[in-house]
């Protein structure tokens, strides 16, 4: 839950190091993250492959991305990572 409703958190993440993740459920749920931003953080954590964790399930409930932010988006939640993104759309 870390930025769960922090609507002034507007900063990209993508240059955290997720490797020891076990969870992000709820992190990202109703904060001030922008479109640029949530698809740099996305962009950021599908280009740490092959130390992305598996199966993680992220909350982004609010969250916008869009086209970059897709590709990168589809690499974490397909084989062999398997994320679960909940809440988030996609937005050209």
């Amino acid at each position: 839950n870390m930025f769960t409703n922090a609507t002034a958190f507007n900063q990209p993440l993508g240059n955290w190091m997720i490797v020891s993740c076990s969870s992000m459920a709820d992190m990202l749920n109703n904060c001030g993250m922008d479109k640029p931003n949530y698809s740099a953080t996305l962009q950021g954590w599908a280009m740490q492959a092959p130390n992305i964790p598996v199966g993680i399930s992220l909350g982004a409930t609010g969250r916008q991305y869009d086209t970059p932010g897709s590709s990168s988006r589809a690499i974490l939640t397909s084989p062999p990572y398997n994320w679960i993104i909940t809440g988030d759309t996609y937005v050209p």
